[in-house]
Parts: C-alpha cells; structure tokens; sequence
C-alpha cells in the first residue's frame, strides 16, 4: 500500500511500513509537525489518499523524484533470490506504476536523488540521477551505484572498503551542500540468506 499526501506543489509518500503503522491506528490521514516551518509549508488544507495497493511489497524504500517524468523511484521488499528487488516507478500524472529493472544494479534498497560532481560543481536536483543502495546477493559484491533511469546507465561508486566486501549496503543520503555521501552498511541481507557472513561490522560510512 502507498499513501500520497499532496499540498502545494509538493507530495509526501508513506512507505508500506509507515502506511501500516497509520492505517493501525486511523483511518485518515493526520499530520503532526515538530517545526513550525513544516505547518508553513503544508498549509492548513493538507490531503492524502491512498494511490496503489499490490499483492506484493512493492513500496519498501527510497521515494527518490525524477522531474524529467514527473515520477517516484521507489524499492520493493525482499521476497526470494529467485524473485528480486524491483525498483516500482509510480507516475504522479496518473498514479500508474511499473516495476523496472535496472543494468548492474541486483538488490537496490535505499536511494536518494544524486547530484554528481562535474569539474568541481554539483549539479542541481533538477538534474535525474540516482544514487542507490545495491544490497548484492550470492553472485554480485554490494555496492553503492549512481543510476541514470532514463538512459538505464549505472556507474559503481563504492564497493569495498580496504578491499573488503560491504556486507549489505543499505541507506544513502547525500549532504545538500558539501556533496558528501553518508551510508550505511547493515547485516539485513546475510539474515535474509542473500549475503555471505559479514567481512566487517555494521558501520556508517562517509565519502567527502
């Protein structure tokens, strides 16, 4: 299930996890706010509805938004190694959805807009690409992988660390102003059988 919660010119996703914690304790949906910047930016007439439920998980992580095809970039849930993690592509002109795969990129989990650094200069958030956290499975290494969508191109960014396996690659967030990356590498993926035994402990991880 995926709940859409729209004001201005901006959308509020709630991942599956988020949603079923909602819909447990109500049957609309409320906004509570820590800062007053946030009840300045929804406004008092915030609405949300719920655009797409699936027989399978297919809204776990990300919500990354593609301008170019006005569209959210989000990870399913883990099922089997036989059937893999997706990345579902929710239109916001229709609210259709598809699930897409993409060249080099065998588990992604979490992912975050990408504003790659070119001569010294990041690009906007105008710009498509995606950064993405590759969980890896039994046959490729996990890494960290910036992503074109729209020319289907991937690019490794990390994947080791003193030339030891990452474990499970799991959630990425790029700093708005320095450009640096922060993630995580978590242990979800060997529990879940589709990762060796870890080479290093969990950690989190900086590129400057």
């Amino acid at each position: 299930m995926l709940i859409i919660s729209r004001f201005s010119n901006y959308v509020v996703v709630l991942s599956l996890w988020a949603t079923m914690m909602l819909w447990a304790k109500a049957a609309a949906v409320e906004f509570l706010s820590y800062q007053p910047s946030f009840s300045k930016l929804i406004g008092q007439n915030a609405t949300g509805k719920v655009a797409q439920e699936t027989s399978w998980e297919a809204f776990h992580e990300g919500g990354i938004y593609n301008k170019k095809d006005n569209s959210l970039y989000i990870s399913s849930n883990f099922d089997t190694v036989g059937n893999p993690i997706n990345i579902t592509v929710l239109s916001l002109d229709d609210l259709s959805i598809r699930s897409q795969r993409y060249v080099n990129l065998s588990m992604p989990n979490g992912g975050s807009v990408f504003r790659a650094n070119r001569g010294g200069r990041y690009m906007g958030s105008d710009q498509t690409l995606q950064v993405w956290c590759d969980q890896g499975d039994t046959n490729n290494y996990s890494k960290l992988v910036s992503l074109d969508p729209d020319a289907n191109q991937t690019t490794t960014l990390f994947s080791s660390f003193f030339n030891r396996n990452f474990t499970s690659i799991n959630d990425v967030r790029q700093h708005p102003e320095t450009g640096d990356l922060w993630f995580t590498d978590a242990t979800y993926a060997y529990f879940n059988g589709f990762r060796p035994s870890p080479q290093m402990p969990t950690q989190v991880y900086l590129s400057d």
